[in-house]
């Protein structure tokens, strides 16, 4: 809570017609409060529906420390999804917009030893993300 404090402070006497305490830019603390306090806690607008016109459509875009897909379901419906796999963490979506008929994860060879993945729109993968989202 001391950050929280500190940071009401300077805003409380900021100079008008100045600009904000260099801590506001380059702050991790600063940062992470504005994540928490702000950037996590309310809906943000990200995109307009028309920019995913088609079922299968998505485009990717960063929320503090989660990536995200924006993506049009085969109903219509637009959803917000994290852009993750659940069993690996590996993103989803590498591209920053495109089209998909299924969004899962495809690991990069069959052997159980080799933990890498690499995830893409394409293959199979029943326990990729698929749930909703909201972020």
């Amino acid at each position: 809570m001391e950050i929280q404090t500190e940071m009401l402070r300077k805003l409380k006497t900021r100079r008008e017609g100045y600009s904000l305490d260099r801590a506001f830019y380059v702050d991790a603390d600063y940062y992470r409060q504005d994540l928490e306090q702000i950037w996590y806690k309310d809906w943000l607008f990200i995109g307009h529906d028309c920019e995913v016109p088609r079922p299968g459509n998505y485009f990717t875009a960063q929320v503090g420390d989660y990536p995200v897909v924006i993506v049009r379901d085969r109903q219509g419906a637009v959803r917000a999804l994290h852009n993750s796999c659940r069993h690996r963490g590996s993103r989803v979506c590498t591209q920053h917009k495109g089209s998909s008929a299924k969004l899962v994860c495809v690991p990069t060879t069959s052997g159980p030893t080799n933990s890498t993945a690499a995830c893409s729109s394409r293959g199979r993968c029943p326990r990729a993300s698929t749930r909703p989202s909201t972020v």
